[in-house]
């Protein structure tokens, strides 16, 4: 290709005036000054950059199931970010999903040999998607809600169990029967807990409450604790 196509180019010429150019198999040498060397290298990168523009699976891909798994994709491709990011960052490499009716397409612009690691990268996650059973597309970026199918509204009494640990108002004295009064259970006081990582620690809770411990930590006093918060 740099003999081909880079070699005699009327821009490469311009940008490699005093530099000696010397390839060897598949290794360039460039010898000159510091600037003149940089500029032609980075000519020479420019033009070794193809795009390439790849389906995620096949057109004529017959497995319904994974068609129906890539069109739940093409809604959140933000999930692809950080492979581009780090692509990017480590190798140069853009690559840019795009939705195209019920198909993902995939812009690659890379060096030959990158593009066909990317393309190993992405036919490897097309293999695991294949298998894969469940998926989970949220971004995070919002809370999740519950929405009743019939009245299109959040459900009244699991808004008010997601309140009892996101409510910033609540006090000591609003949390402590939960925590040590005659009426507290073990989900009540799992819930002063996750209370505590969201309204004072601004952690992010997903999933259920960890129920209980396999062994009991004999240097942990719960009641201390208790007491001191």
């Amino acid at each position: 290709l740099f003999n081909d196509d880079i070699k005699e180019s009327q821009d490469f010429l311009l940008a490699s005036n005093d530099v000696n150019c010397e390839l060897y198999a598949e290794q360039l040498t460039l010898v000159g000054s510091a600037g003149r060397v940089l500029t032609t290298e980075l000519r020479v990168r420019q033009k070794l950059v193809v795009k390439n523009e790849i389906p995620l699976i096949a057109v004529n891909e017959t497995d319904i199931v994974l068609k129906r798994k890539v069109e739940d994709l093409t809604e959140e491709l933000h999930i692809f970010r950080p492979m581009g990011w780090r692509w990017r960052a480590q190798k140069q490499v853009k690559i840019i999903f795009l939705k195209e009716r019920d198909q993902c397409k995939i812009v690659i612009k890379a060096r030959e040999k990158e593009f066909e690691k990317v393309h190993k990268e992405l036919k490897s996650f097309v293999r695991w998607l294949r298998l894969c059973v469940a998926m989970h597309l949220d971004s995070g970026l919002l809370p999740r809600r519950y929405i009743d199918s019939v009245t299109k509204q959040p459900l009244p009494d699991i808004e008010e169990r997601i309140k009892r640990v996101t409510d910033t108002t609540m006090t000591p004295v609003d949390l402590w029967p939960r925590l040590r009064g005659p009426t507290a259970t073990r989900e009540t006081r799992m819930e002063v807990v996750a209370w505590i990582a969201v309204c004072i620690f601004h952690c992010k809770l997903e999933g259920g409450f960890v129920r209980d411990c396999s062994n009991k930590n004999l240097a942990f006093c719960v009641e201390i604790w208790s007491h001191r918060f």
